[in-house]
């Protein structure tokens, strides 16, 4: 890292987005999990994310069933 950096062009604030509601997080799985749906979107020709979202979205819907 140097010692100074020169920030006298910089503009503040231009990454911030006021009232930013679609906010994407970071999520890590675990290597096993990871490995066990990577193979299940690579033979259903997927990306491991669809995979990931329908399982929570069907999760989700468990859980409203059992709490009603």
């Amino acid at each position: 890292m140097k010692k100074q950096y020169d920030f006298s062009k910089g503009k503040k604030g231009i990454f911030f987005i006021k009232d930013k509601k679609d906010i994407h997080l970071p999520i890590y799985l675990d290597n096993d999990i990871e490995e066990y749906f990577s193979k299940i979107a690579f033979s259903k020709g997927k990306d491991i994310n669809s995979i990931i979202n329908k399982v929570l979205k069907k999760e989700v819907e468990l859980q409203k069933e059992l709490s009603a």
